[in-house]
């Protein structure tokens, strides 16, 4: 199917609320890689949110447990200043293909090629995950330059608070869709 099929097949609701969606979730995604596809996954698991069919592999329990556990990962590391700039360093290519990924499953109807779906996450939900990455990793680096690292911890808990508060809007705009 080509894009213009693709746009055409979905209504405008459905259009605007999965793009809606797919940048609340890259937003998260670049601040922490690993929050929004947990949600996502446990929205799909819950049937809160339909994944395309190439996609339903992230509702399964493997996918799940990996997530929760990256999650747990991410979000005690990022509070060491060291680690974090070494997360930060891997998160360039992790974040934006988590999001590339959450926002194909997203977009993908069930006559969509998944091609089609990964080309259309990535340069959406891929592309501003990585934009959101860089200025974060960047305020980061300031921090660490202006506080010896001090003030990394408090910037880490302000990400968690927005990305976990941005995922819950996720959640809450796929149950009420």
């Amino acid at each position: 199917m080509h894009t213009l099929a693709l746009l055409e097949s979905l209504s405008p609701a459905t259009l605007g609320t999965a793009v809606a969606l797919g940048l609340l979730l890259s937003v998260s995604c670049g601040l922490r890689a690993f929050v929004a596809p947990l949600t996502l996954a446990a929205g799909a698991r819950l049937g809160w949110v339909d994944l395309g069919p190439s996609f339903t592999w992230m509702a399964s329990d493997l996918a799940l447990c990996t997530f929760g556990l990256a999650v747990a990962i991410e979000l005690v590391a990022d509070k060491f200043p060291a680690v974090d700039h070494a997360f930060d360093s891997l998160h360039v290519l992790v974040k934006p293909a988590l999001a590339t990924v959450a926002g194909a499953a997203l977009l993908q109807g069930p006559d969509t090629s998944p091609l089609l779906a990964c080309v259309l996450g990535l340069c959406t939900s891929g592309a501003l995950a990585g934009v959101t990455h860089v200025t974060k990793a960047s305020v980061r680096l300031g921090s660490s330059a202006t506080t010896l690292g001090a003030g990394n911890p408090l910037l880490s808990l302000g990400e968690d608070v927005v990305a976990v508060g941005l995922t819950a809007l996720l959640t809450w705009g796929a149950v009420h869709a």
